[in-house]
């Protein structure tokens, strides 16, 4: 690093790359090329300390001093580690994805039962990551499950929101062969009660017969 310079409006300048200025707690990243301050990594204000990217990011990376919690891309987190597009992680170690309708668009209806086939056909194994070696899961592979459903951008992971939705659609699926199966049980329930009824009246009309042929032989 070279030797400090102090320039206008500058409290230190190392190198001409690091900049301190006296009206901000942190450091200015300075492009001599361009002759702009490109980003700031320190206090956002009393409460928060992060990354500032001054070109158009923003607060890309921001921490509260006061309880740890992180923002990507906002200002005031509510939660341990809080993003602009709307997930979080809770307090509780629970990973919330965003859902929301106002976000999302395409809308295409789903085969139940195709998702259903398809889910019976996945290979399920169990594995361990590679950097994690005697640590077991359970699940398909990424390979797997973007060739049976081709959702998700690539073929190399699986985002947590689409085995919930496969999930959600098989049982649907599910529960439609289920409602199926009760009905045609209650079809042949009233089907099987129909010929109890007329076979006790046919054994009664029957029983009147031989009744009536018993007392005319009797005569």
């Amino acid at each position: 690093i070279a030797p400090a310079r102090i320039g206008a409006g500058l409290a230190a300048d190392l190198g001409g790359r690091l900049r301190v200025r006296g009206s901000t707690a942190g450091v200015w990243l300075y492009d001599q090329t361009l002759a702009a301050d490109r980003g700031f990594v320190g206090m956002g204000d009393g409460n928060h300390v992060g990354f500032y990217g001054h070109v158009g990011a923003g607060w890309g990376f921001l921490m509260s001093v006061s309880n740890g919690y992180i923002g990507i891309g906002k200002f005031e987190p509510a939660h341990p580690i809080d993003v602009a597009s709307g997930a979080y992680l809770s307090a509780g170690g629970v990973w919330t994805s965003v859902s929301d309708v106002h976000r999302k668009r395409d809308f295409q209806p789903v085969d139940a039962q195709e998702i259903l086939e398809k889910v019976a056909a996945l290979p399920i194994t169990t594995w361990s990551y590679l950097a994690e070696p005697g640590v077991r899961h359970i699940g398909p592979t990424a390979q797997d499950f973007h060739a049976a459903f081709g959702v998700g951008p690539d073929e190399k992971a699986i985002a947590q929101i689409d085995p919930d939705g496969v999930a959600l659609a098989a049982i649907q699926a599910l529960a439609q062969e289920s409602g199926r199966q009760r009905a045609e049980d209650r079809g042949r329930q009233e089907r099987i009660t129909r010929l109890e009824i007329e076979n006790a009246e046919l054994k009664a009309k029957t029983e009147e017969l031989e009744a009536r042929l018993r007392a005319l032989e009797a005569r």
